[in-house]
């Protein structure tokens, strides 16, 4: 197998893993958090369309196009990990000093 081929198979997976986290991670937040659960899918559009935009200017100015994309969209897996991991920490906290409140 080609490497330019395994590179647009990890690209496609790691967009695909970003996006589906990114949804699940706005799904389950409420309010402004929903907005701060978007950044990912947002820096991944903004990269596609700055690689789009750049390459509508200059054919040879995104040569690395595929590496730009992998590096936003596991910045963006990251990064919606860790918004899930501490929204179930402070969700548990909550719900904890609620159920404390109740027992009183």
């Amino acid at each position: 197998m080609k490497s330019d081929t395994v590179v647009l198979m990890v690209l496609g997976a790691s967009a695909a893993a970003n996006v589906v986290l990114s949804i699940y991670s706005f799904w389950r937040a409420r309010g402004f958090w929903r907005l701060v659960a978007s950044f990912p899918v947002l820096s991944f559009l903004g990269v596609v369309l700055n690689i789009l935009t750049g390459i509508s200017r200059d054919p040879t100015s995104h040569n690395l196009w595929p590496f730009e994309g992998l590096v936003t969209c596991a910045a963006g897996i990251v990064y919606s990990i860790a918004f899930l991991g501490l929204q179930a920490l402070f969700l548990r906290r909550k719900h904890h000093k609620i159920h404390e409140m109740d027992a009183s």
